[in-house]
């Protein structure tokens, strides 16, 4: 299976990853995928990366087997928090995206 990268330039000092599993009954609405801390001077600009792997994409069903489904994985790429349509909430600098799954497979313990 090929490993998606997903690169992004982030005008924080801390770049983080979230996925959101659309539609997968029992997932965590949020999971932390990576953490890289970085420091920036005023103005300044770098390309972080995160590599995701098939782990990284995976579930865990109502019968403990962890696998890949099908379907949308929303990435949220930023300096905090991922954004939430709450009231009060302020939003963090970061960046959305879309993975695609095309195909299911079980994955070794």
């Amino acid at each position: 299976m090929n490993q998606p990268r997903c690169a992004f330039r982030l005008p924080r000092s801390a770049g983080t990853a979230a996925f959101t599993h659309d539609g997968v009954a029992g997932v965590a609405l949020k999971e932390l995928r990576g953490f890289q801390r970085i420091h920036l001077a005023p103005g300044e600009g770098k390309a972080v990366t995160f590599t995701f792997r098939d782990r990284d994409l995976s579930v865990v069903d109502s019968d403990g087997t962890r696998r890949i489904v099908k379907g949308n994985i929303k990435a949220w790429i930023g300096g905090g928090q991922p954004f939430t349509e709450e009231a009060g909430k302020i939003a963090s600098d970061g960046v959305n995206t879309q993975l695609g799954i095309t195909s299911e497979r079980v994955l070794p313990e």
